[in-house]
Parts: structure tokens; sequence; C-alpha cells
């Protein structure tokens, strides 16, 4: 349990408790609190270096305070509380994978429903890889009929339940059968298949585009923000560059103060934007938002779908340092192909791009 306990004190204070640096850190931020366990109690009861000692239970009472339960056995029955919860979502979990496998799609769909409900902060990506086997063949009437009826547009569809690549439409015809059942899913749905119109066609047809505040939802504003752009440079192609300049700057002060992620989303989708266009290469960045894209490159979290697109714009900025780990790193699959086309194309590796661009957008 000393070990569980090391692993959540690590967790809420942002380091690991690895040296006799770290332990005089954490001092000093639980002295903050009041609470005075040294930096030399702290190093034995984590075992860093060769000190070893079995930790007082007051010491333990006091460090679990910290981190706001009662008492060392309250974090203790917390965390075997976590551990049943975590055995039970496994074996849930393993049950659908087998009847995904086997091809008893309905069961699984079932089991996905049931996953998303009882476990929802345990299964944040279960959902991309789910997608992934249900939407690469095409859904029959009776499965459709029961993700209607059994409510899944209600088990966070928007923020999970994406697939971005979608090769052959079947995603798309389940959005078509899905959109009334939600004013948001309706908003999803027109953008999402909007967007794919723009792409294939290149239509100077305008069609409305919902805007969504960032504020209500970044998914929704992000994709709203990238059809902006792709119909803009269709409509008025001889200003379009002063355009996208123009919205870039805005979009830059409007994240200002929103969090990492939100900020990799929106940009991700406008530079995805900007790619498509043919003026990623093109983009004048000024020193503020070399520093953002900076700053985001080095934070967690780092998706491929709207990292792709940020590596296209900066490749040629010898002032932002980039690498591809990334791509390697990458655990968000639902625009995996996608990226791989922009990467391919910026890399110089025709072939496979005009192979994955084919492929998606036939």
């Amino acid at each position: 349990m000393i070990d569980k306990l090391r692993t959540e004190l690590e967790q809420h204070i942002g380091f690991k408790l690895d040296s006799f640096k770290h332990c005089r850190k954490l001092e000093l931020l639980l002295r903050d609190k009041n609470i005075y366990v040294s930096d030399s109690s702290l190093a034995r009861i984590f075992s860093i270096g060769q000190r070893k000692t079995q930790p007082r239970l007051t010491t333990l009472n006091e460090l679990c305070g910290f981190l706001g339960y009662p008492s060392f056995e309250q974090f203790t029955i917390h965390q075997e509380k976590v551990n049943e919860e975590m055995m039970a979502y496994s074996h849930m979990l393993l049950e659908m994978k087998a009847e995904l496998f086997s091809g008893t799609r309905v069961k699984a769909l079932q089991l996905f429903i049931e996953i998303r409900r009882k476990f929802k902060h345990l299964s944040g990506l279960l959902a991309q890889e789910f997608a992934l086997h249900i939407f690469n063949t095409p859904l029959t009437p009776y499965e459709m009929d029961f993700m209607i009826d059994k409510g899944i547009a209600h088990v966070d569809f928007i923020g999970f339940f994406v697939y971005e690549d979608d090769p052959q439409g079947y995603y798309e015809s389940f959005l078509t059968r899905m959109a009334p059942l939600s004013q948001e899913l309706n908003i999803f749905a027109t953008l999402y298949k909007e967007r794919k119109r723009l792409l294939r066609e290149n239509s100077t047809q305008h069609l409305p585009i919902p805007m969504v505040p960032i504020e209500q939802s970044t998914h929704l504003f992000s994709r709203a923000l990238e059809i902006e752009v792709l119909d803009a440079a269709i409509r008025q192609p001889t200003d379009f560059f002063d355009f996208f300049q123009e919205r870039l700057c805005s979009i830059i002060q409007l994240l200002k103060n929103h969090p990492p992620y939100d900020k990799l989303i929106v940009l991700g989708r406008l530079f995805r934007a900007a790619y498509y266009t043919k003026i990623h290469t093109l983009i004048r960045l000024d020193e503020e938002t070399k520093a953002f894209i900076t700053h985001l490159i080095n934070s967690e979290g780092i998706e491929l779908e709207f990292m792709a697109p940020l590596y296209a714009v900066c490749k040629n900025e010898s002032s932002i340092p980039l690498s591809l780990d990334f791509y390697h790193k990458n655990h968000w699959r639902n625009a995996q192909i996608e990226s791989e086309m922009i990467l391919s194309d910026v890399l110089g590796l025709t072939d496979v791009h005009h192979k994955l661009k084919s492929g998606l957008y036939k």
C-alpha cells in the first residue's frame, strides 16, 4: 500500500519521488499545508538510496491527509475499492472484446453501453477502439436499431465515439440515422458531413455552418472553424491567405486562457484546414504564436490527429523544435489514416501519400 501512496502523491504533486532533492521539494509543499514530515523521513518511507524504514502510522495519516483522505486506513479502503472496480471493468472489457472477435456485435454493443455507463472514468479511450471494429464494416439494420433503441447516442458520443477516417462511409451513414436524437448530435452530424463534402467535392455550394461557442464545446467549435476555413478557400480565393492569417491571430488570442488540450484541438483543426487549402507552407507565425505552439508540442497528451497538422505547418520553421516522437507515441486512433496521409506528404513520400489519399477520398 506504500507504493500506491507514493504513486498517488506523485500524481498529486506532479513530480517523481525518486531523489532526496524531490523529497525536499515535497517537504516544503507539506509545510505550506502545516504538515511537518522531513525530507529524510520521506526518503526512508519511499526507500530512496539505502534508506528504508517502517513508517509510523501518524506520518502515513498526515501524508494521506495531504491527499484529502481522513486517514491511512481510509486511503487503504479506497484503494481496495479501486482494485475491485478495476477487476469488474477488466472482466466486462474482456467479454466485450471476445464478442467483437467472434462476430457477435450486438452482444458487444450491449456490453460497450454498459461499460461506458458503469465505468465512464476508466473507459475514455475504449470508444475509439470499439469504433474501429464497428465502422470498418456496414451496420445491419438490426444493429443500427439496437444502437438507437439502447441509447448509445447518449453515452459520451460527441467526446469519445468519433471515427474520423471513415474510408467506406459507414460511420457517416450511422450519423445520418442518429442525428435526429438530439440537437448536439444533429450539429455534430452536420459538421462531420459538411467537412467530408468540402474535401471530396471542392464545391462552391455554400451550406450554413452551425457555429458553437468554444465554452459550449471545444470539439464542435474546432470542427466549425475547420469547415469555415475550407469554405472560405473556395468562396474567396483571392484574399483567402489574409483571411487565414487574421483568423489565426484571433484564435491565438481566444485560446490564451484555455487548457493545453483545448489549444491543441483548435489549432490542430485550424492547421489541418491550412494543409488542405495548400497554404500550410506559407503561413507566417509571429514570435508569440511560435512560443504558443512550442509549448503545445512539449505538453502532455499529444494526439496524432492534431499534431500531424501542427507538424505540417511548423516543419519549415527552424526555430520550432520538432520531432516525430508524437507519431510513435500516439494512442488516439480515430484519424490515423488521415494523419499519416498528411505526414507522408510533408515528408516527401509521394507514393505513400497518393495511396492513402485515394483510399480516404474516393
